[in-house]
């Protein structure tokens, strides 16, 4: 991979958020063939857009409901998030764009309130 490439197969991804590592590590493996390591880092460019536009949607949940989110809210929001439960370095990376806009902390404390409320319904129904 020539140095322009390794460059940016290190900077962008959803490994990085404003330039800080959230986790994992490049995943631009090519071995000199420079067309399959461009598509692999045009592949990783798209998921870190579709991991912005996730934590945008989370955004707008949030702050539409003016920090109240309605019980709909609140199951849209988690729907997004669990999308993410099998990639933690895409978790990572959603959770630190909320963490820069403010609302990660919120929608923690909603999704704690959330596993509390269904564990105490689970336990209740047995």
């Amino acid at each position: 991979m020539t140095p322009v490439l390794a460059r940016a197969a290190a900077e962008v991804g959803p490994h990085r958020f404003a330039g800080e590592a959230v986790g994992g590590a490049p995943e631009i493996h090519a071995a000199g063939n420079h067309a399959l390591a461009i598509m692999r880092l045009r592949a990783e460019a798209e998921r870190t857009i579709a991991l912005v536009d996730i934590a945008a949607r989370v955004r707008d949940l949030w702050v539409g409901s003016g920090g109240q989110p309605s019980p709909e809210a609140q199951r849209a929001i988690g729907a997004q998030l669990a999308a993410l439960g099998s990639r933690p370095v895409h978790f990572a990376f959603v959770k630190a764009a909320l963490t820069s806009v403010g609302v990660w902390d919120y929608v923690a404390t909603y999704r704690a309130q959330a596993n509390r409320l269904a564990a105490t319904r689970h336990t209740a129904i047995r």
